[in-house]
């Protein structure tokens, strides 16, 4: 059984997915910690620097891969607000799909 797991894992974890050969055009917007402790953030962003014309990036600090619980109302505000509210109002280019406005409490 341990041989199998084994198996499937480097089978997964030694995927290589191919990339387009152009840089996509739709925009990428990308907030990872800059600690993650299970990915690496510089390749991260160079994987997508490498795909994207348009990314828009934002640098976390937390100390965790995924918060260990739900952000409340006032961590969601205190730590995405200006995210969002920067992403939205670069607004829509010449035929990109409209986009729904989201809001956080004030």
């Amino acid at each position: 059984m341990i041989e199998i797991v084994s198996r499937e894992l480097d089978e997964i974890l030694g995927a290589q997915f191919p990339f387009s050969e152009s840089k996509y055009e739709t925009p990428c917007h990308f907030a990872m910690s800059v600690n993650d402790p299970v990915l690496h953030y510089a390749t991260s962003l160079d994987a997508l620097r490498s795909q994207f014309l348009n990314l828009r990036v934002t640098e976390l600090s937390f100390r965790f891969h995924q918060p260990p619980r739900a952000f409340t109302m006032d961590e969601l505000n205190e730590s995405f607000r200006d995210t969002l509210a920067n992403s939205l109002h670069r607004g829509p280019r010449s035929g990109d799909a409209p986009q729904q406005a989201l809001f956080l409490k004030p």
